[in-house]
């Protein structure tokens, strides 16, 4: 048997790929506590008080393209669904910030398509042209939409 059949034979084996799937998943929970364990050590010795676990640097910020490319849709698709369906004000919140961040990120990268998603959809929910009835949520919207305007005016395209 050559190795091409031996390996087919262990991807198509049940018990093989369920195996090698645990053995992977502690190795990557191995993975990441040593490397939290490093990190506190790391920041014991520099002193630091800070419960943060993770600082954001400039190079950083190229690490976010490829994140945001991934999940726009998806999240953009959440806050709608969310923001539609609830009348919670936590939840109202959590996705207009989500509308807001969205929206910022789109700006700092130049994404054309993904802003106008996100503008589009939030105005959507503003109610502004409809009839249908005004919710404290909707006026949450303007509201954001306008702050968004105001503070993120200058990045948009």
């Amino acid at each position: 048997m050559n190795d091409a059949e031996l390996a087919q034979r262990e991807y198509v084996n049940p018990r093989r790929r369920y195996s090698r799937f645990q053995e992977e998943s502690v190795r990557m929970v191995s993975s990441v506590t040593d490397y939290i364990k490093e990190f506190k050590i790391r920041q014991k010795s520099q002193g630091s008080t800070s419960q943060e676990f993770y600082y954001a640097t400039e190079k950083d910020i190229e690490a976010v393209r490829p994140m945001f490319e991934i999940c726009w849709y998806a999240a953009l698709a959440t806050f709608s669904v969310q923001l539609n369906g609830s009348d919670d004000a936590r939840i109202i919140h959590l996705c207009l910030n989500g509308y807001r961040h969205g929206i910022r990120i789109s700006s700092i990268f130049s994404y054309e398509t993904e802003g106008e998603a996100f503008v589009n959809s939030l105005a959507g929910f503003t109610h502004l042209g409809s009839i249908n009835a005004m919710k404290q949520k909707n006026i949450e919207a303007i509201k954001m939409l306008l702050q968004i305007a105001h503070k993120e005016g200058n990045y948009s395209r």
